[in-house]
C-alpha cells in the first residue's frame, strides 16, 4: 500500500507529550503503533508522508494511529488532528489499471446490466460480489494532491461524496478503497453540450433540467444554473430568485410527465426537493424526485438540506448554514419522514 498523506502541524502532539518530542518523532510513534513505516520530506506548510506498510485501509490505519497516539502520548489536543484526518480522503490514490482481467470482465458485465435497469446489485451473484472485492484489493497508484476524488460505486458506477459509506444511488456499501479521481465538474461538459449521454429536458442561457444519471427513482431530476456555484454555502440572499426559478422549472417538468400514479395529487406536495452538502459535484444542483425510491438510504440527515431549509436560511440570515455547523435533528427527521411517507405509500408503487 502506498498513499500520500498531508497533515498540518502536529506540534500539539509533541507539546502534550511527557518528554519533548518533535512533530516527526511523535508522528512516527503514532503510525508505528499501527504497523506502518513512514518516509517523510518537509514542505513549507505541511509534512508529506508516504505510508508504506500492510494493505490496510488508510482510514483504519489513521484511526488506530490516533487512538494509539492518545494512549501513548496522552495528547488530548489530538482531537483537532482527527478533523484533519477526515479530509485525507481527497489525497487517496486512484486504482492502478486492473490487472485481474477475469474479475474486471465479470464486474463490467454486471455494471452494464445494472445501467440498463435489467438487474440491481441485490441480484449480484456470489461470484460477482467476490470479483468486486478482488478489484478493491488492487494496489494503489500515486496520489494527485490537487485531484478531485469520489467513491465510485462498483455496481452502478455512481460517483459519491467521499464522506458517505453507501451509494446514494443504489444503496451499495462503499469502502475507502472505492475512491477514484474524477472530473472536478462534469456538469460543465453538459452545459457546453459535450455530454451526449444525459437527456436534457430544458435548457436556456441560465439553467438546465435533466434526469439524474444515477437517479433514485423513475422521476429524479437535477436542475442546475449555468453559472458555476460550488454549493449552497456560497449562496446569498441575492440568489433567492435563482433558486425559485430552478424549483419552478423542475416542478414544470414533473407535472408535464403526468404520471397516472399521481392523478388527483399535487406533485408539488409529494416531491422531495433539496440539496446535498457536502456535495458530490462542485456545482450547485437541486434534486427533485418523486417516490417511490430505489431504497430508503436517501435524503438522509445531516447531508440532506431541504429546499425549504436553504431558502429559509437565506431569507432569515442571508446565508445558508449547514447541518454540520448548526445541527437540527428535528428538521432533518421531518424532511426524511416526508420523503418516506411518499415512498411507502402503496398508491405510488410501480407495478
Amino acid at each position: 500500500m502506498r498513499r500520500v498523506l498531508r497533515v498540518g502541524s502536529l506540534a500539539a502532539i509533541a507539546r502534550s507529550a511527557r518528554r519533548p518530542l518533535s512533530s516527526t518523532t511523535a508522528t512516527r510513534l503514532a503510525f508505528g503503533a499501527a504497523g506502518v513505516r513512514l518516509h517523510t520530506s518537509a514542505t513549507t506548510s505541511a509534512l508529506s508522508w508516504v505510508v508504506v506498510g500492510r494493505p490496510r485501509l488508510y482510514e483504519e490505519t489513521v484511526g488506530f494511529a490516533t487512538k494509539e497516539a492518545r494512549r501513548r502520548l496522552a495528547a488530548p489536543h489530538l482531537s483537532s488532528c482527527d478533523r484533519r484526518f477526515t479530509h485525507l480522503r481527497r489525497l487517496c490514490s486512484t486504482h492502478d489499471p486492473v490487472t485481474n482481467m477475469a474479475a474486471s470482465e465479470v464486474v463490467k458485465a454486471a455494471q452494464r446490466a445494472i445501467s440498463k435497469g435489467e438487474r440491481t446489485w441485490r441480484e449480484l451473484s456470489a461470484e460477482e460480489l467476490a470479483a468486486i472485492e478482488e478489484l478493491r484489493q488492487e494496489p494503489l497508484g500515486p496520489c494527485d494532491p490537487k485531484g478531485n476524488y469520489k467513491k465510485i460505486c462498483p455496481p452502478c458506477t455512481k460517483p459519491n461524496a467521499p464522506e458517505v459509506d453507501f451509494c446514494t444511488g443504489c444503496g451499495f456499501a462503499l469502502v475507502p478503497s472505492d475512491l477514484k479521481k474524477v472530473s472536478l465538474n462534469p456538469f460543465l461538459d453538459l452545459i457546453n453540450g459535450e455530454d451526449t449521454g444525459t437527456v436534457v429536458h430544458y435548457r436556456d442561457d441560465d439553467f438546465l433540467v435533466f434526469d439524474d444519471k444515477f437517479g433514485v427513482s423513475k422521476h429524479h431530476l437535477q436542475i442546475i444554473p449555468t453559472r458555476v456555484i460550488d454549493d449552497v454555502l456560497q449562496l446569498t440572499r441575492a440568489d433567492l430568485p435563482m433558486l425559485e426559478r430552478m424549483r419552478a422549472l423542475g416542478l414544470s417538468e414533473l407535472r408535464r410527465r403526468a404520471d397516472p400514479r399521481f392523478a388527483g395529487d399535487d406533485v408539488e406536495q409529494v416531491m422531495t426537493c433539496g440539496f446535498n452538502f457536502p456535495v458530490s459535484v462542485l456545482h450547485l444542483h437541486l434534486h427533485m424526485a418523486l417516490p417511490p425510491f430505489a431504497h430508503e438510504k436517501v435524503f438522509l440527515y445531516p447531508r440532506w438540506h431541504s429546499y425549504d431549509k436553504v431558502v429559509g436560511d437565506l431569507r432569515d440570515k442571508g446565508k445558508v448554514t449547514s447541518y454540520q455547523d448548526t445541527p437540527d435533528d428535528e428538521a432533518g427527521a421531518a424532511a426524511y419522514a416526508h420523503a418516506m411517507a411518499g415512498h411507502r405509500n402503496p398508491k405510488y408503487a410501480i407495478s
